[in-house]
């Protein structure tokens, strides 16, 4: 659409039927529309107000959160892994200016390469091999507990004589 007046899209039916192909297309249809509006910049009452929804500014939202959810979003390591390209292919172009004798790069070098170290987790401080090292601690001062405790009642100790400390009054 390429007109600043969109189409007016028919109104919801309440309880219409959902099971209806041209019911779905024009649900779909209406989402997108919204999308639209507002990612134009839209409040969601002027969506509502454009569109004639009767559900109001709320209704707008909803279709709109409907919308967003439809899309489909990356994983974290399809993401990471685009950025890392990106980083790449900015490096490529820097390093091409630094052979070049243009030395104002190398700051933006050291920027990518911290960047880069930071997606990749280098600077991540490894808690599994501290715990491991505060675990073996731990264990060494039991076991040399423990060796104390079996050393202590291996050998019969003295008896001793019961001292009773008198209350105070």
């Amino acid at each position: 659409m390429t007109s600043n007046t969109p189409e007016k899209l028919p109104a919801p039916t309440k309880g219409g039927d959902r099971k209806n192909p041209q019911a779905q297309l024009t649900a779909k249809q209406r989402q997108a529309k919204v999308l639209e509006l507002r990612i134009g910049g839209a409040t969601f009452a002027q969506i509502a107000e454009t569109l004639n929804l009767k559900g109001g500014a709320s209704y707008a939202c909803q279709l709109y959160k409907k919308a967003l959810a439809a899309i489909p979003s990356e994983s974290t390591a399809e993401k990471r892994e685009l950025e890392l390209l990106r980083l790449d292919e900015l490096e490529l172009r820097l390093r091409a200016r630094l052979r070049n004798g243009d030395t104002s790069v190398v700051s933006e070098l050291r920027r990518i390469s911290d960047q880069r170290a930071k997606l990749s987790g280098l600077y991540q401080t490894t808690e599994t091999s501290n715990d491991i090292v505060a675990a073996r601690e731990v264990f060494g001062m039991l076991a040399a507990s423990a060796a104390a405790f079996a050393q202590a009642y291996e050998t019969p100790a003295e008896p001793q004589e019961l001292v009773v400390v008198p209350e105070a009054a």
